[in-house]
């Protein structure tokens, strides 16, 4: 993702985080949304250069369950954490459909 103004780049992950869910799981890092959402601005701009670098990595997905209607087993679901959702530019509710279909 390389632009002419970077203010662009900026934009549209902030869009992409606006986008996001923010009452979820916290992903591997332990982090909520709300501590993400205090330093927003310096969150945003280091996942940028970190795309721009080619040092970003996508972050390992936490493993959870959640209950079937029988009470004796478990679906497993994935964990996003809240930056690989800024920074895939989706709803978390599709990486998870994807994370635990595939």
């Amino acid at each position: 993702m390389v632009c002419a103004r970077p203010s662009l780049e900026v934009e549209w992950l902030r869009e992409a985080y606006r986008r996001t869910r923010k009452d979820g799981a916290v992903g591997v890092d332990g982090r909520t949304a709300d501590e993400y959402a205090a330093k927003l601005e310096e969150n945003l701009r280091s996942l940028l250069e970190r795309f721009k670098s080619g040092s970003y990595h996508a972050a390992p997905v936490r493993r959870g369950h959640i209950p079937k209607d029988d009470g004796r087993s478990s679906r497993p679901i994935g964990i996003w954490q809240v930056r690989s959702c800024a920074a895939s530019g989706k709803d978390p509710a599709a990486g998870l459909q994807a994370s635990w279909s595939s």
